[in-house]
């Protein structure tokens, strides 16, 4: 059980790092990527972030029960 509290909140965090990232117009994954510089690398990373929690939530939810 506390996996998957774990795993929430690490998509959480996630979704919340995606949104930030829109927000300020810069994300950091291997380097930064600025909207303004490359859109097509930033919103990339960006959905690759948010692909990431939407990972970690399906895991919390269908995941294998431990024990």
């Amino acid at each position: 059980m506390i996996y998957r509290i774990l795993l929430v909140l690490l998509g959480l965090f996630m979704v919340g790092y995606g949104i930030a990232g829109i927000k300020r117009g810069k994300i950091y994954a291997r380097e930064y990527y600025y909207r303004d510089e490359n859109a097509f690398k930033f919103w990339f990373a960006v959905a690759s972030v948010f692909l990431l929690a939407l990972v970690l939530f399906y895991f919390a939810v269908f995941g294998k029960p431990s024990g």
